[in-house]
């Protein structure tokens, strides 16, 4: 081989690297379909939280739609003979019938997806095609698939180390010495089974009333109730913050301060305290990108209808034993 052909087919050879490395990237890494969602980027699977529907994007050929920069509206600078239509199933070829069409033949490059049952997976595929012949990919398309999953849900049990346990249902008493505990939390997101995803915080509510010795709601003289119900969260409970999200499908939670027990007029009375999950305050990573896909407001979620419940009693003091004196005649 000459010098000349040498340099020749190096040359070719270069040239067909740099039309790869070039063509490589004329897909964008990410599009941003509306200012406030955030980016969509490259990927296989998606894991929705059933109840929020959101787009799947399909980038356009870079030939037919060379303008298209995937900011704002997802579908600018289209070329206007480019069309796609989506379905689903095992692949595109799989037999596809009219109840399979997703999204028939549109000038458009997305699909609205409602997500399937929890735990359940449906496969889309797109194709593109362009011009009056209807030139369309001769491949497989391009496939996604989509993962249903359950709303959130969380359950708590007191541990009760140190209480004496009064019933099964996590109610737990103790004498006289103030004492925490702490309490477990477990968490369920039918669906989600991928430990990085799994990922949450929730608020724990704690309510405290105080007693009389006959197990009623302690009264002062005016026949008030010195406390019932009364929401001492701030000191002994947790406050949920969906910006900070704890990975774990089972978490604790230690009582921050001991549980005090109650005084009324210079004298302790049985007080309990009562903890359940906050109303609507488990949030989860996949709940909340769901939401944003679906440019929907973030929300949290109720987790299971129960509580532990703490009740400290007083100490009694014995008194002096009566009698009658030997001088009483």
């Amino acid at each position: 081989m000459t010098k000349k052909s040498v340099l020749k087919l190096a040359m070719t050879i270069m040239a067909a690297f740099m039309f790869t490395a070039v063509s490589g990237q004329d897909h964008p890494a990410t599009i941003n379909h509306t200012d406030d969602v955030g980016d969509y980027s490259v990927g296989t699977t998606t894991y929705q939280t059933i109840g929020f529907d959101f787009k799947l994007y399909v980038a356009p050929d870079p030939v037919f739609s060379p303008n298209y920069q995937g900011t704002g509206d997802a579908g600018t600078n289209l070329n206007s003979g480019s069309q796609w239509q989506w379905v689903f199933g095992p692949s595109w070829d799989a037999g596809v019938t009219e109840e399979d069409i997703a999204k028939s033949w549109a000038n458009e490059n997305w699909v609205m997806i409602t997500p399937p049952e929890a735990g359940t997976t449906i496969n889309y595929w797109v194709k593109e095609r362009f011009g009056a012949a209807g030139c369309e990919d001769d491949g497989t398309g391009s496939s996604h698939s989509v993962i249903g999953v359950a709303l959130p849900t969380a359950a708590i049990a007191g541990r009760g180390t140190d209480w004496t346990e009064l019933t099964p249902d996590f109610e737990f008493s103790i004498c006289g010495t103030p004492i925490n505990d702490i309490i477990d939390i477990v968490f369920t997101e039918t669906g989600n089974d991928v430990v990085e995803y799994q990922k949450y915080t929730y608020g724990i509510r704690v309510l405290r009333t105080v007693y009389d010795g006959n197990d009623n709601v302690l009264l002062d003289a005016e026949n008030n109730a010195v406390e019932e119900n009364n929401d001492v969260t701030a000191t002994f409970g947790k406050v949920a913050d969906p910006d900070i999200l704890t990975s774990g499908l089972s978490q604790e939670f230690e009582i921050p301060s001991p549980l005090t027990i109650v005084a009324h007029e210079g004298r302790d009375y049985v007080t309990e305290y009562v903890f359940s999950i906050t109303s609507e305050s488990i949030y989860s990573q996949i709940s909340q990108v769901s939401q944003t896909r679906a440019d929907a407001a973030s929300t949290g979620y109720d987790g299971a209808v129960a509580t532990v419940t703490y009740k400290i009693y007083p100490q009694p003091a014995t008194g002096p034993i009566y009698h009658i004196p030997n001088d009483a005649l």
